[in-house]
């Protein structure tokens, strides 16, 4: 998709309404979710497993592994695949789109919601609204991504 911006690019997504993004370097795809394979003994943050890019990857409940209340797939809803050395896991979120984003993102941890502490980097302005930049490498390595056994 070129938006004519320069800069580097990030897919934009919501979860629950929250401005979000992700490095494009760190997605694999972005794509509708398909029929989801139940697994048993999992946390209830994981929905189940789903193939995506050639690959089988975990499909995550984005906004439930926050520690938002759980939320319901719908028409709107995307699974971005998003990767980082040996872990390979599909977001599900509300909405996406990719473009470039101007300037750096800026720490402003003051403001950013604690749910997303753990996992940022940091926070844009992106049309007046504040837009959590997420870290993947703090998001996919993180203890409770790597270890989610009920």
């Amino acid at each position: 998709m070129n938006t004519g911006q320069a800069g580097p690019k990030h897919v934009l997504f919501t979860v629950q309404g929250a401005p979000c993004a992700l490095p494009a370097d760190a997605v694999l795809g972005v794509e509708r979710i398909t029929s989801v394979a139940l697994v048993p003994n999992t946390v209830d943050w994981v929905l189940g497993v789903v193939q995506a890019q050639g690959n089988i990857v975990s499909a995550v409940d984005f906004s439930s592994f926050l520690g938002m209340p759980p939320t319901q797939p719908t028409p709107q809803s995307r699974l971005i695949v998003t990767s980082r050395g040996p872990i390979t896991v599909g977001l599900v979120v509300d909405t996406v789109e990719m473009r470039a984003l101007d300037g750096t993102p800026s720490l402003g941890q003051g403001i950013m919601p604690e749910w997303a502490r753990p996992f940022a980097g940091g926070m844009f302005d992106l049309g007046g609204k504040q837009t959590i930049l997420f870290d993947p490498d703090k998001l996919l390595f993180s203890d409770r991504m790597k270890h989610y056994r009920a």
